[in-house]
């Protein structure tokens, strides 16, 4: 399972973001990718699944006019016409990167320009 990196992971763990699975959780240690089912402490970097992000990813922006979209080598926001798809805001993966690292990155993009927000008590 391809998992978001180590620098994007300390990244969204700067903004406040913090979702944790009903099963297991991915974490950093020394550099390390591991996996657990145990309560892990605060301090800890965690890692995300795609999945995940998605989740956290708002579906819709702007009026409902534009939706998320995850695509093979793609996430982003369009918004379909008469004449096909016009992207309003999307990353095309990288080629060295996961997927969930490129939706990572559209989360951070969003937070930044302050269309979402995690604060201490938004976590699941």
């Amino acid at each position: 399972m391809k998992t978001t990196s180590f620098e994007i992971s300390k990244r969204l763990k700067e903004i406040g973001f913090c979702k944790n699975s009903d099963n297991y959780q991915f974490y950093y240690h020394d550099n390390e990718l591991y996996c657990t089912d145990l309560n892990l402490e605060s301090d800890t970097v965690l890692s995300y699944d795609l999945e995940t992000i998605i989740e956290a990813l708002p579906n819709k922006l702007l009026n409902e006019n534009y939706l998320l979209s995850a695509r093979k080598n793609e996430v982003g926001y369009f918004q379909s016409d008469d004449e096909g798809e016009d992207c309003f805001y999307g990353l095309d993966r990288e080629e060295s990167e996961s997927l969930a690292d490129t939706a990572a990155k559209l989360l951070l993009i969003l937070h930044e320009k302050g269309l979402i927000n995690f604060t201490e008590g938004n976590h699941d």
